[in-house]
């Protein structure tokens, strides 16, 4: 997490869109780990750990970021519901909501996959123990449930695809998002004076 902040700092002073820049190319590298974490799961658990680190050190690139725009692009009068709004939705979609969607997914899956399998299945019974029959679907029936998990977590893959080609389209306008608000931090600091002699309303700079 601190290692996306770093990365903006020496950047910014090029970069005045590197903000966005960052978090769409770090989630957009992340995705290809994703993808290769549940292909290497079923083969070589120790590369699998690999490809988890490197994608979990390129999505948390993004959440310094994130917390610094949010913060910037809103004036400060609403900061405070913008940050409470970024966290509920967040949270809604992520840790919250997308155990249920994967198992949703999954489970769906899996019922494809079974339904599958029994229309397809030709086991030669004859020699055959029913306890090796039972050893056999049990088999079956695991790496039904394995694959079932394992496509439905491909979900992630395209949700980091959708997220970084967003935060791309953020970084045409966040300069200029900026802008506007410290245009309006800048009129509050200094209000104008009415032709009377009294300030204006400080407040009407936020509307």
């Amino acid at each position: 997490v601190p290692a996306g902040s770093f990365l903006a700092q020496l950047l910014r002073e090029r970069y005045a869109n590197v903000d966005p820049i960052i978090c769409g190319f770090a989630l957009l590298l992340s995705a290809p780990f994703v993808f290769l974490t549940c292909i290497s799961a079923a083969s070589d658990t120790l590369l699998c750990y690999f490809f988890v680190f490197l994608g979990e050190v390129s999505l948390n690139l993004t959440w310094s970021l994130v917390a610094d725009i949010l913060l910037y692009v809103v004036v400060p009068t609403r900061r405070s519901t913008a940050e409470g709004f970024q966290l509920l939705v967040s949270h809604a979609l992520g840790d919250a909501g997308s155990p249920y969607f994967i198992g949703m997914i999954s489970d769906a899956l899996r019922i494809l996959l079974t339904s599958n399998l029994n229309a397809s299945s030709d086991i030669v019974t004859n020699g055959t123990s029913i306890a090796e029959l039972r050893d056999v679907r049990s088999n079956e029936m695991d790496e039904i449930n394995f694959k079932a998990l394992q496509y439905a977590l491909f979900t992630t893959c395209f949700v980091e695809v959708v997220g970084g080609v967003f935060f791309l389209i953020t970084a045409l306008y966040i300069v200029k998002d900026r802008l506007k608000v410290d245009r309006a931090v800048k009129e509050v600091a200094v209000p104008p004076v009415s032709p009377s002699g009294s300030s204006s309303d400080v407040q009407s700079s936020f509307k």
